[in-house]
This record gives structure tokens, C-alpha cells and sequence, in this order.
């Protein structure tokens, strides 16, 4: 397990639990990128280690490949979603979250067939297709 800090903007952090030290085993490769986090998750206890969200990553369908979303020309903070005028829940169950279907097509993340964004535009992955976890 990888426990990260990470910044959330405004000086505010979250702490992260992750398993994907089996797809980043230089976790340095983690840094100086613009993760996309899912933080209205209910807290976890993993490990005996808080954990405040969820790194959303992209996997291949043979699971043998699993990359980190990021939004590139983002900054700390920023929101992604799929409709501005959608509001999020204030905070989810894993559970809840597992059963929204999200996928890569064409390399674009899709929530329900409609896809992610951030402020600069359409969240894209490096992977062609896929499913989100």
C-alpha cells in the first residue's frame, strides 16, 4: 500500500491509501502531476491508515494495465464533473461509487456516456479503452 499527502489547494490536504504500488513501483513517477481524487468518498480506515478519498485510475480491460487520470493543465483544487449544473453528492460509499459506471472510449473518460471534464475541457486518458476505478 502507498499512503499519499496531497494537495488539495488553499493549503488543504487529503490523505490517500492506495494499492498501486504493483503499477507504480517508482512512486515518484506520482509527483508533480494534477490527479484526479475522488474526495466526497466516506473516509476509510485501510491498514490502520486514514484514507480521505480515492485516486480514480484507468485500467485496461485485461487488468494488466492501470494508469493514473490526471487533468494536465489543471491546478490543486480544481473539480472535475460531468455537467456544471450538477451538484455531487456530499459524500458516497464505496459501494455507491462502484456501481456508477465509468469508462475510457477513444480515450476519453465517460460517466454514464458522458464525459469528465475539468475546466479546461474533456479529461482524457492515456489508455484507448478501459474502465474506471
Amino acid at each position: 500500500m502507498l499512503l499519499l499527502r496531497l494537495d488539495m489547494g488553499n493549503n488543504k490536504e487529503k490523505r490517500i491509501v492506495s494499492g498501486l504500488i504493483p503499477f507504480y513501483e517508482d512512486y515518484t513517477e506520482l509527483l508533480d502531476k494534477n490527479l484526479i481524487l475522488l474526495t466526497n468518498l466516506e473516509h476509510a480506515t485501510i491498514r490502520g491508515e486514514l484514507s480521505e478519498g480515492m485516486i480514480l485510475c484507468a485500467e485496461s480491460f485485461d487488468k494488466k494495465t492501470v494508469k493514473v487520470l490526471e487533468s494536465p493543465t489543471g491546478t490543486p483544487g480544481d473539480s472535475v464533473y460531468v455537467s456544471e449544473n450538477i451538484k455531487p453528492q456530499r459524500t458516497i460509499t464505496y459501494k455507491t461509487f462502484s456501481k456508477i459506471k465509468i469508462t475510457i472510449e477513444e480515450h476519453e473518460v465517460k460517466i454514464n456516456d458522458n464525459n469528465l471534464r475539468d475546466k479546461t475541457g474533456i479529461i482524457k486518458s492515456s489508455l484507448k479503452q478501459g474502465i474506471v476505478r
